[in-house]
């Protein structure tokens, strides 16, 4: 087996690769957009919903109880136990998505008619059907690696699943260029691209987990069945991410339907749809790449402290993780705070997206927060518990959008306030929870000290992007050297605070 690096050390890892992949997308998003329009975008992002809800019955709780029981199994060198976890798992998960691949083939008109209430989604839904079942295998071999904190083989796949739909879609949109296809077959090549990348992925991680297995192949796998195991702790988490998924599928299903009642038509309804959740939600939740590394690798690193009762590492590596996602939440919000229609002038022609980031700021600290705490919680075993809090949220989420996006002086600035509200309550909820079962509680300075940096930050972006302006500089580059500015005095008055250490830095690239 590989040798383990340390929790801080794999999300660094985790966070350079999902850079990578986020900023081939990033682009990828921009090209996107301006070649099947916001309407287009709409429309493809109508299908997720229904794409993460049929996802989440088949890969929502068995990766994590894969992660969860390699890593106590790795703890003890068990090697044949961690293989006998994943085939174990591959049995159930490959049952269930074919089941469901079935199901949404026969269907997918119904879905597209009746529940997104937009025919032109029907191409979309035909298309990833029959594609759930490999990435519901990739997902078990992602949650082994996970386990083994070995995530070097997830990277490698999150790149090459990027670039493979990158390729494809932009190859067939360029190839098609000059021809009028409809918004419906241009979201249907987006989806299309999707699946392949998902496959490049796939094919990578299978010959990862053989040449791994293959090394034990004289290991004795007769080991006690995991099935019990795995069911124990898949089922909660998959009941969880189900319900909650259902609910979030209801809500953004209802966004475009709530517009219509504020007195859009389907066409603007749709495309203000589309600036939102294809636009500028990508764009503001770029950085999170950080915290959704931190949360990939926290849940087997607090499980095998929790395995072992080390309840110091448990704190120590708590609190390495929320003050990470706070200082990366706090900068990512000062950003689009300050400079959010410089941001979207530069990469978008939606004339929305630019107020669109300025309110979405506001969620961002509260969501970056909660997927840390939503890992420790897992990690320690307490899914019902992050269940329960993510259902209760995600009911008020729901209620707001429906009340609120149907408002004309609110329109879609009533679901961003939803999301400001419910996961502010989430987060009480869960650190509550947190605090009762670890006895682990937040200091005020790891609030103050990132709020004092943000504030000062703010007014280098906002008057040094206009200094740069007055003085005839690029748009663009001045954009450019102002964040680079404000980030490089953020960084600095957190040294200054001594919140950031150059001993920290040098641990997580492994420095001497």
């Amino acid at each position: 087996m590989v040798k383990k690096k340390t929790f801080i050390q794999g999300a660094f890892i985790l966070t350079i690769a999902n850079l990578i992949t986020r900023v081939i997308g990033f682009v990828y998003r921009i090209i996107l957009s301006n070649l099947i329009g916001a309407e287009g975008m709409g429309i493809y992002q109508l299908t997720f919903p229904i794409y993460i809800l049929s996802l989440s019955l088949v890969t929502g709780g068995f990766s994590v109880a894969v992660s969860s029981l390699v890593s106590r199994e790795s703890t003890h060198n068990n090697n044949e136990c961690s293989f006998k976890i994943v085939n174990t798992a591959l049995k159930i998960t490959i049952s269930l998505s074919i089941a469901i691949s079935i199901f949404l083939l026969l269907s997918a008109k119904w879905f597209s008619l009746y529940i997104l209430k937009d025919s032109r989604t029907f191409a979309s839904l035909l298309i990833f059907a029959p594609a759930i079942f490999i990435i519901a295998t990739s997902s078990i071999i992602r949650g082994f690696f996970e386990g083994m904190q070995d995530v070097t083989p997830n990277a490698i796949a999150n790149i090459l699943e990027q670039l493979s739909r990158v390729i494809i879609v932009l190859g067939l949109l360029y190839f098609l260029n000059g021809i009028d296809i409809s918004y419906s077959a241009s979201s249907a090549i987006a989806m299309f691209g999707n699946i392949i990348g998902e496959i490049s992925g796939f094919f990578y991680l299978s010959y990862a987990f053989h040449r791994e297995k293959k090394i034990y192949s004289n290991t004795n796998l007769k080991t006690t069945s995991y099935f019990g195991d795995i069911i124990a702790i898949s089922i909660p988490l998959t009941v969880n991410r189900v319900i909650i998924n259902a609910l979030s599928a209801v809500d953004n299903i209802l966004i475009p339907q709530r517009l219509s009642v504020a007195g859009l038509n389907s066409s603007q309804a749709i495309s203000i749809y589309g600036e939102l959740t294809g636009m500028a939600m990508p764009l503001i939740f770029f950085p999170s790449i950080i915290t959704n590394s931190l949360a990939v690798t926290l849940i087997p690193a607090v499980s095998e402290a929790h395995s072992n009762k080390n309840y110091n590492l448990i704190e120590r590596r708590v609190r390495e993780a929320i003050d990470v996602s706070l200082i990366i939440g706090f900068l990512t919000m000062t950003i689009f705070l300050a400079l959010p229609e410089p941001i979207a002038r530069m990469l978008y022609p939606a004339g929305h997206v630019g107020q669109m980031l300025f309110w979405l700021s506001f969620t961002i600290v509260p969501i970056f927060l909660n997927q840390v705490f939503a890992s420790i919680l897992n990690g320690l075993n307490l899914q019902v518990i992050t269940f329960r809090n993510s259902f209760i949220a995600s009911c008020m989420r729901l209620y707001f959008t429906y009340i609120l996006v149907a408002m004309p002086y609110l329109k879609i600035n009533g679901y961003i306030i939803g999301i400001i509200i419910s996961y502010t309550i989430l987060n009480i909820l869960d650190y509550t929870s947190l605090k009762k079962h670890t006895n682990i509680s937040i200091g005020c300075n790891s609030f103050i000290y990132p709020c004092i940096a943000a504030f000062f930050t703010y007014f280098a972006f906002k008057y040094s992007f206009v200094y740069f302006f007055l003085a005839g500089i690029n748009k663009v580059t001045g954009l450019l050297i102002s964040l680079a500015f404000g980030c490089s005095l953020y960084i600095l008055i957190l040294m200054y605070f001594r919140v950031i250490t150059i001993n920290a830095i040098k641990k997580m690239f492994r420095i001497k």
